[in-house]
């Protein structure tokens, strides 16, 4: 019974000590339209345990159900030196999102990334994938977004 207390007390010392989380998370909303809808879709963080200083990540959908339109910086990568959002041109069903600030985030936050615009161009459903995340951001956890169509009646 002893051991257990202390190994537990241990666990969770190792735990506070070195500021470790394990709610690190960016994650996309769902979203549902008809075609020619416009929809939005807010990439979120979700806590970090460390200043964010860098980022850089990817978001694959499927380009014959979905239209880039364009996107609108979140209020946490408003300092940020640069920060862009663009398709691919080698593919279109690709978007680059990077950025880099010496005004970094700070540990502990949460709020809005981006939000990306689309015109729904057939109906269909289609997954919105985060992939490839490098910088302050590599190994977080992450949440993808879901568009589902509802056929007009």
């Amino acid at each position: 019974m002893k051991k257990s207390i202390i190994k537990s007390i241990v666990v969770f010392s190792i735990l506070v000590f070195t500021n470790v989380t394990f709610s690190a998370e960016l994650k996309i909303n769902n979203q549902e339209g008809h075609t020619g809808d416009t929809v939005t879709f807010t990439v979120a963080l979700n806590g970090n345990s460390s200043e964010i200083k860098n980022m850089e990540f990817s978001i694959l959908y499927d380009s014959e159900i979905l239209n880039f339109e364009g996107y609108k910086a979140g209020f946490l990568v408003s300092d940020f030196t640069l920060f862009y959002t663009a398709p691919l041109k080698i593919s279109k069903k690709i978007i680059k999102v990077a950025g880099i600030t010496s005004h970094p985030i700070p540990p502990n936050t949460t709020g809005e990334i981006v939000r990306i615009s689309f015109t729904v161009r057939s109906c269909g459903d289609t997954k919105l994938e985060l992939s490839k995340l490098l910088g302050s951001v590599e190994g977080f956890a992450t949440g993808n977004g879901q568009f589902n169509c509802n056929k007009k009646q």
